[in-house]
């Protein structure tokens, strides 16, 4: 984790055109510190902070080193947050550790401006794609229509309205969307094997390109550039080792090899949206180790 956030830290400032050093001890002044994050502009780092048997928000500007603690909760806490701009972030507040159940809010960096968005009590909600679409939609899942599937909603985060997005028959099991935010990948499941489903565009059904069983991974990661019909994803067919790979949508066919290794298993990529390319992979070459490669 440790090498992992440095290397994130790094490409963030370095890819935005500000290449400087910070050293890595003010980042870990305390071990009550976890879960960072970097701003999508670089210039904030955030984390949870226990206090007690709670954790609480924090936002520190990178350049001045000055931080704030940007929520008070005193009886609950923070399981899971993640930046949505570059002045807001989205922070799940969990209220029933045996269901698993959490409410979800928005607020400023600054701690001004804070609003929930869903009450979890009787349905779940879980984020789908962290990167705002048209600046107020999130893609979200949830079972608020039937308690045993997750359809995909729009989920409004200025005014907290939800519209619903794709209806689940009942056994997809992950969605992927384009550059636009439109859904036109799924993934499917009969509890052996998967099947990868496509569509060019909402308006049409999805279609079954390729069928996977349990021995190997093929995992959607993002569309291609300007490429209506090609995704990233990370790939184990036909080699030992889990690749980067192109796959081409209307065929279910690898076309190109991104990264791979004979000796390295790469097992998750992170996608940009903003910029429209993978910025890490993330790597296993031993059974401890783990590593960060930048693609920049």
């Amino acid at each position: 984790m440790f090498f992992s956030f440095l290397v994130i830290l790094y490409s963030s400032l370095f890819t935005k055109g500000r290449s400087k050093s910070y050293a890595y001890r003010r980042f870990f002044k305390s071990q009550n510190r976890i879960g960072y994050r970097i701003s999508p502009d670089a210039r904030n780092l955030s984390y949870l902070k226990l206090e007690g048997r709670n954790q609480n928000l924090y936002v520190e500007d990178i350049e001045t080193g000055k931080g704030k603690k940007i929520t008070q909760l005193k009886e609950k806490s923070i399981i899971f947050y993640f930046w949505v701009s570059k002045d807001e972030l989205i922070y799940y507040k969990e209220t029933d550790p045996a269901r698993r159940l959490s409410d979800i809010f928005i607020i400023d960096k600054d701690g001004n401006n804070e609003r929930q968005l869903s009450n979890n009590e009787k349905s779940r909600i879980r984020v789908l794609d962290d990167q705002l679409m048209d600046d107020k939609y999130l893609l979200v899942s949830s079972n608020r229509r039937d308690s045993t599937v997750f359809d995909v909603y729009r989920l409004n985060v200025r005014n907290g309205e939800m519209e619903m997005a794709a209806k689940n028959p009942g056994n997809i099991t992950d969605w992927t969307t384009d550059s636009e935010g439109k859904l036109r990948l799924a993934t499917s499941s009969d509890g052996v094997n998967e099947t990868l489903l496509y569509r060019e565009s909402e308006n049409e059904a999805f279609k079954p390109i390729v069928t996977n069983n349990f021995k190997n991974t093929l995992r959607p990661i993002a569309f291609a550039k300007n490429k209506l019909n090609i995704i990233y994803a990370i790939s184990n067919v036909n080699r030992d080792k889990g690749a980067l790979v192109e796959i081409d949508c209307k065929t279910g066919k690898e076309i190109k090899v991104l990264f791979g290794s004979e000796t390295i298993n790469i097992t998750d990529a992170q996608y940009s949206r903003k910029n429209r390319k993978c910025p890490s992979l993330y790597m296993k070459p031993g059974k401890r180790k783990s590593i960060f490669w930048m693609i920049l």
